[in-house]
């Protein structure tokens, strides 16, 4: 920040004798105006001090109301100075406030977290004794009423807007009005907001109508997250913490406030069930400085015509083709390339910061460095055909999926999607695209949980 002893010798460079009191002085240090107050005597119609003590009684002290006095006769060219200082030191303060929440919300045990997590809905919904709704029959409500079916947990009915929906039934739960669901389910039951995009919003709905217990549907996934995790930008919250370095470095990149709060909004997120679905922002996209605008952008890469490259290459088979690139930066190249250019020609300079007509869409030894680079990759990447390599072998193996019970099976009793999955590996095993033929055939013998099943295993 500026000292006071500084404003005072700018406030005296740009004041008049007429004007200046006194009172500026007591915002200064005495020894440290003193060899200033020599050359700015114009300033001063008072006697000199000649020594020490008298300079010392010369000083005045302020009267009531001095800052807003001194305020007052503070130049323009201070005042914007000192709203400057404190906008950084306001801007300061948030970074060091968001930069400890993260922190906070980093340093977590992950133990402890997973635990909470797990717990969630049950904390939620422990004041209330009545059976679950879900409300929003779409992608979500269905993906939600499946895992639910499939880990045994009873849903009363489904609730959506939609009145098209109303009367039918989705996996044998019905589809009601929220008039209906609140009236039959609002006193005691638990409504799951299985709507992902202002899922806030619909919560807060639902409470004002009379509904007793609303949850967010990522507290119930939490507790189920086999089926229901990851979903979309939604998946345990332990997961960040095990991946700590990379969410702060992630922070760390962004240069502007509005950026890191939407990232921190983000977080809270994600760990908390409480808090909103943050919503999207309402501002432009962010460019750097130095970016062309997007107006510029759009009027050079509308004039790129690949296809008439191809059009030259299918008139004049084997016969080299290239593009000749006037863009500002390199990707139509690389486009050009991966389609079977043999030439690209594109200008060059030895500094961006020349004058000249294509000096805008000329490229510098960086870019040079990287447009050969590339070109080389992607070069070498054209052709093959669409069948496994050899070298995806282990991959595969390991990749692909089985046909896996995931609870043990007596013999003789029938599969279900409640008691067959598809999982992790998938050698020496069923595919996983057989998984639906086996739905309903009896076991042959007792097989436990988390076994590859073999072809002899069922009828």
């Amino acid at each position: 920040m500026v000292g006071t002893a500084d404003l005072t010798d700018l406030a005296v460079s740009r004041c008049s004798v007429s004007t200046f009191e006194p009172c500026l002085q007591c915002r200064a240090r005495a020894e440290g105006v003193r060899h200033r107050l020599k050359r700015t005597a114009p300033c001063f119609p008072r006697h000199r001090p000649t020594h020490a003590q008298d300079r010392a009684k010369q000083i005045v002290p302020c009267k009531a109301n001095s800052r807003g006095a001194l305020l007052s006769r503070i130049s323009p060219a201070v005042k914007r100075a000192l709203g400057c200082a404190r906008a950084h030191a306001e801007s300061l303060l948030r970074s060091l406030r968001r930069m400890s929440e993260i922190e906070r919300l980093l340093e977590q045990s992950e133990v402890v977290v997973a635990a909470d997590a797990a717990a969630t809905f049950d904390r939620l919904a422990e004041d209330s004794s009545g059976p679950i709704v879900l409300f929003g029959a779409g992608g979500l409500g269905r993906k939600m009423l499946t895992a639910l079916v499939r880990e045994g947990v009873p849903v009363a009915a489904i609730s959506d807007n939609n009145e098209s929906l109303h009367g039918k039934t989705i996996e044998g739960v019905p589809v009601i009005s929220p008039a209906d669901a609140i009236t039959r389910y609002g006193a005691d039951g638990v409504f799951v907001v299985t709507i992902f995009v202002r899922s806030g919003l619909i919560r807060s709905q639902l409470m004002s109508a009379g509904v007793k217990t609303v949850v967010p549907f990522h507290a119930l996934a939490w507790k189920y997250p086999r089926y229901l995790l990851p979903h979309y930008s939604r998946d345990l919250p332990q997961k960040i913490i095990a991946n700590g370095a990379d969410v702060m470095r992630g922070y760390l990149m962004l240069a502007d406030d509005v950026s890191r709060d939407e990232y921190l909004a983000q977080l809270r997120w994600r760990f908390d069930p409480d808090v909103s679905m943050p919503e999207a922002a309402n501002h432009d996209i962010y460019f750097a400085p130095g970016i062309s605008d997007l107006t510029d952008l759009r009027r050079t890469t509308c004039l790129v015509r690949l296809g008439g490259m191809t059009t030259l290459m299918q008139a004049f088979p084997g016969v080299p083709v290239g593009l000749s690139d006037h863009t500002v930066d390199n990707y139509s190249a690389y486009a050009a390339v991966a389609l079977g250019a043999s030439i690209i020609e594109k200008h060059f300079t030895d500094h961006k910061g020349r004058q000249g007509p294509d000096i805008v869409c000329s490229m510098d030894e960086h870019a040079c460095g990287e447009l050969i680079t590339a070109s080389r990759i992607i070069r070498s990447e054209l052709g093959g055909a669409k069948e496994a390599a050899q070298e995806e072998g282990v991959t595969i193996d390991f990749a692909f999926a089985s046909v896996v019970p995931i609870a043990p099976v007596s013999k003789g009793e029938r599969f279900s999607e409640s008691n067959l999955w598809v999982k992790r590996p998938g050698k020496d095993g069923i595919p996983a695209e057989q998984y639906e033929t086996i739905l309903g055939r009896r076991a042959t013998r007792a097989i436990p949980a988390d076994l590859q099943l073999q072809p002899g295993d069922y009828e």
